[in-house]
């Protein structure tokens, strides 16, 4: 009987122990429509999912293809505002995210990026050659 009540006991906290206390550094992606220099504005927004599902978002990165180095950083936050777009947004933005979790099964957990193109002239004013 004793053997049976221990069983049962262990079983139950095997089970809770599976469940009840995963945690996994968050996914995240990156949203972003690709837009011209005619539209003022646009939003890129950050998407985490893990486990605790509160995050701090740490930071907004912007960088060209092919190079790691960051042209501009931004304040993290769920959603980046632009404003007086250009040819020069143009870029890979990643943003970065934390939930209290440091390890993950996923290598590129906590960060996520996205590449927004903005068509239009190269220079804010338009040249006329003569």
């Amino acid at each position: 009987m004793l053997c049976g009540a221990f069983e049962q006991v262990f079983s139950y906290f095997k089970y809770v122990s599976l469940f009840s206390f995963h945690k996994d550094e968050p996914d995240v992606a990156v949203n972003v429509t690709n837009t011209t220099t005619t539209n003022v504005t646009t939003d890129v927004r950050c998407e985490a999912h893990g486990v605790p599902d509160r995050y701090t978002y740490i930071t907004w990165e912007h960088t060209w293809p092919g190079n790691a180095l960051v042209l501009r950083s931004f304040p993290g936050s769920e959603v980046l505002h632009l404003n007086n777009l250009t040819y020069e947004y143009s870029g890979f933005y990643t943003c970065r995210v934390n939930n209290g979790v440091g390890v993950s099964r996923n290598p590129g957990a906590g960060a996520g990026q996205a590449y927004l193109l903005v068509e239009g002239n190269l220079f804010k004013y338009d040249v006329l050659l003569h």
